[in-house]
Formats: C-alpha cells, sequence, structure tokens
C-alpha cells in the first residue's frame, strides 16, 4: 500500500487567489491594496497644501506689496491690501493639510512596518508643534502684550502689519483642534493601523472630564477666573485669567472626546478577526505570510491523501 501526496500546482494557487478575489467582491473579506506611489503623492500633496497655509500668514512679510495699497487705484475709499485679507484664511488651509499628513503617515506606518516608529514619530512632532501653537494662541494676549498693544497702535498706519501674536490669537478653534485630534489619533489608531477601542474609551473619557470641568470652570473655582489687571503706559489692560483660557477651549476638547466615542463605538462595530495573507506578495506587510503559515495553507487547501 503506498500513500501519494498530491503537491497543489500553478492552477491550484490561481485558483485559490481567485477564490479570494471573489470573496472580496462579495463583501465577505475585502482585499487590501496598497498603492505606495498614490502614498507618496499624497504626503506631497498635503505638503503642499501646508505650504499653501504658511504663505497665507507670511506673505504681508515677505512681500512689500501685500500690506500696501494706494488708493488712487480704487477711486478713493481704502481697501484691505491681499496679503492682509489672507491672513486668516491660512490656519483654515494648514490645518486640514497637517490633518491629511498625518493620517497617511499613520496608514504608511501600518504597512511599512520597518518605519512605523519613525512614522509615527513625525506624526507625534505634528502634534507637539500644533500644541505649542495651539497653546500660544490661547496665552498670546498675556504673553505678548507689548505686540498687542503695538498692533492696535499701527490699526491706522498706511502700512498696516498683523502681529504674530495677533495672527495666532485669529486662528486658537483650528489650532486646538488639530492638535487634540493628532494626539488622540495616535493613541488610539495601533502601530499596525488597527483602531483600539479601549485606547479610543479611555481617551474619549479623558477629553469629556476635562471639557466638562472647563465648561463649568467659572462656576466650579469663581475666585480663579477674575481677569488679572496691568499698566500699559497710560492705559488698564484686563488679561484673562488661566481658567478662563481652559473655558476657551473646552468646546474642542468635548469635540475629539465625541469624536474618539464615535471612534470607539465603530471600532466594536466592525471588529473582526484579520486575514493574513492579503498581501502574499508584499514581503514588508505585516498581512504577508510568513513561510510556515504558507505551509499550513498550502497542506490545508491540498486535497486528501489518496489510499491505494
Amino acid at each position: 500500500m503506498s500513500v501519494e501526496t498530491n503537491r497543489p500546482s500553478i492552477s491550484d494557487k490561481q485558483r485559490s487567489s481567485d477564490r479570494v478575489v471573489a470573496n472580496s467582491t462579495a463583501g465577505t473579506d475585502p482585499v487590501r491594496h496598497w498603492n505606495g506611489r498614490a502614498w507618496r503623492q499624497g504626503l506631497a500633496a498635503s505638503v503642499l497644501v501646508i505650504a499653501a497655509g504658511l504663505f497665507c500668514w507670511t506673505a504681508q512679510f515677505l512681500l512689500p506689496t501685500a500690506r500696501t495699497t494706494a488708493s488712487d487705484e480704487f477711486h478713493g475709499p481704502m481697501v484691505v491690501p491681499w496679503g492682509i485679507a489672507l491672513v486668516g484664511n491660512g490656519v483654515w488651509i494648514l490645518v486640514p493639510g497637517a490633518a491629511a499628513l498625518s493620517f497617511l503617515l499613520l496608514m504608511g506606518a501600518r504597512h511599512y512596518t520597518r518605519w512605523s516608529h519613525w512614522l509615527r514619530a513625525v506624526v507625534l512632532v505634528l502634534g507637539l508643534v500644533a500644541s505649542a501653537l495651539a497653546w500660544l494662541a490661547l496665552a498670546s494676549t498675556r504673553i505678548f502684550v507689548d505686540q498687542f498693544y503695538s498692533q492696535s497702535q499701527q490699526s491706522n498706519d498706511a502700512e498696516f502689519v498683523i502681529e504674530w501674536p495677533y495672527i495666532l490669537n485669529m486662528s486658537i478653534n483650528p489650532l486646538i483642534l488639530l492638535a487634540l485630534g493628532i494626539l488622540a489619533a495616535l493613541v488610539v489608531v495601533r502601530p499596525n493601523g488597527r483602531t483600539s477601542g479601549a485606547a479610543a474609551l479611555g481617551a474619549a473619557a479623558v477629553l469629556l472630564v476635562a471639557g466638562l470641568l472647563g465648561t463649568f470652570s467659572m462656576q466650579l473655582f469663581p475666585a480663579t477666573g477674575q481677569p488679572d489687571v496691568i499698566m500699559q503706559g497710560d492705559q488698564q489692560i484686563q488679561l484673562q485669567s488661566w481658567m478662563q483660557y481652559w473655558n476657551q477651549a473646552s468646546p474642542q476638547l468635548l469635540t475629539v472626546a465625541a469624536a474618539a466615542l464615535l471612534c470607539a463605538a465603530v471600532a466594536r462595530i466592525v471588529a473582526q478577526p484579520r486575514v493574513r495573507g492579503d498581501f502574499e506578495d508584499d514581503l514588508e506587510s505585516e498581512f504577508a505570510m510568513d513561510s510556515r503559515e504558507q505551509a499550513t495553507v498550502v497542506k490545508q487547501r491540498s486535497p486528501a491523501p489518496v489510499r491505494q
């Protein structure tokens, strides 16, 4: 009696791959395709969008024509220079670019496992820079008192320039959203690209408590919510207390808390075991099968031995 084992031929492998594609078409197990070229193009586009937002902020400093307008060109009325008109739009261009860049880096960290920690480190740096800018924007009226005073003095000058502290103060809300969103994404999204429902719930709880405390901070701590009064030359200036800054940031804290809570709910709904081998031909992918797993799959797909 002899036992003969039939080894899978190339046609067998082709049929098995066809079954995987068929399953993906049916929606049971979607095959994940990765386009490295499109990923790099997305990174370049995000950087260009960030550069456009920074240009809107800095055009008035870089180009003299961006901060002056001749009244005779508009038949007498004074018109806001185009560089000054762009300043308010800069942050609304910069924030989507930075958010898209962070998202693409996190997706790249999921695929390029060899560089995962470095890509996530870049996202962390983006979050810390956004946090620093958001903190400076919140406390700008207290830290840069002289610049705010000079800003009010030059409002009637022929060549008007919006100083950096004032630009940051105009950008408080989107900068806080960007900083909280990036840092929350780092906590919720694991290095392998999966969304952690437990981490999302934890982040949502922390942000929710911080947001609610900030919302009712003036009622809970009335003594610390009074403005500080200082003298600037001959003028008496009132500065916001630190508790008021917390109150000002509470809507953004609650917004990101709600987003993290929704992520936790979605992660719970769509949770299902991952199937390895979706990137069979890509050795850098986490989902590529090693030699032992390939042997196991081949053995399972092989027909039963024929006894004679």
